[in-house]
């Protein structure tokens, strides 16, 4: 098995349970974003844009959250990446 399919094998999944669990409960994950967007300290954790450009990533990251459908559109970006990597996992 090469690498690309074990990786979509496992990725897929995971980005498909996430996405579903995101449109299950959108103001849950709603009101986790904005508790991450309010932290400093987990900004700087999660990694490369974040450290460099905190306020930044703060400021899209509140402008996104502000419109009514982003968290369904970006689930459902999640749910099809997810249900693709699964197939081109399981056909590989």
């Amino acid at each position: 098995m090469s690498t690309s399919v074990f990786i979509a094998r496992l990725i897929g999944p995971v980005m498909l349970v996430i996405g579903l669990a995101v449109l299950a409960n959108q103001s849950a994950f709603r009101d986790m974003a904005e508790e991450f967007l309010a932290s400093r300290a987990l900004l700087f954790l999660s990694g490369l844009l974040r450290l460099c450009a905190p306020a930044y990533v703060m400021q899209t990251g509140r402008t996104m959250l502000k419109r009514p459908h982003f968290i369904t559109a970006a689930a459902a970006i999640w749910v099809v990446a997810g249900s693709l990597f699964c197939l081109f996992g399981l056909l590989h």
